[in-house]
């Protein structure tokens, strides 16, 4: 949902409850892909409420659209004392900064681990001076990024160079994770989680 159509959304519930700021917003998803719908309802004022998990076998052959399952999460939320609802954190400063830093560090890692085998590839089919029978290290990995051009063979020619964009790219995502796991040390000493 755009922005435009958060606002949207929010002028017609104003508009219906007379501007009742008492006006509990049940949101599907509201700490994953409805989580700017549930900030920016929760910034203007409204108490916001995860909504109820549904149990899929009532719901079974009965068909799905949205109107359907608001109606559905309307009805299930009704008998529910509003203590009793699950309200969501919002992602707001650091909750969101560790957030989103342990999603990059998540995609890096597997980034350089697809590097590092895709760097096995020219490195064990050609004669290029490195043993890599085994793993190999970063000492290793070091070496090949720092390899010049050859006068040898094509085929020599281009996997030598292929093997030094790979161990460059992994250095380089070798020094961004580091600055990310630095900066998730420093949000989680500033966080209510520190102690």
């Amino acid at each position: 949902m755009t922005s435009s159509g958060i606002n949207r959304a929010i002028s017609w519930v104003a508009r219906r409850t007379e501007g009742n700021a008492d006006t509990l917003w049940i949101i599907e998803g509201a700490a994953t892909y409805g989580a700017i719908l549930a900030g920016t309802v929760a910034a203007h004022g409204f108490p916001v409420s995860e909504a109820p998990r549904m149990i899929k076998k009532q719901n079974s052959g009965v068909g799905k659209t949205d109107v359907l399952d608001a109606h559905r999460m309307a009805m299930a939320s009704l008998p529910l004392p509003v203590d009793k609802l699950r309200h969501p954190r919002l992602n707001e400063g650091i909750r969101q900064g560790l957030r989103i830093l342990v999603t990059a560090r998540s995609s890096m890692a597997k980034d350089r681990t697809r590097s590092v085998n895709a760097l096995y590839a020219p490195i064990r089919s050609n004669g290029l001076g490195i043993d890599a029978r085994k793993k190999l290290i970063g000492s290793q990995i070091a070496e090949i990024s720092r390899w010049r051009d050859r006068e040898e063979e094509l085929s020599l020619r281009i996997a030598r160079s292929e093997a030094v964009r790979l161990a460059k790219h992994v250095l380089d995502l070798d020094q961004q994770l580091a600055a990310k796991e630095h900066q998730l040390d420093e949000l989680v000493q500033v966080s209510v989680a520190a102690p």
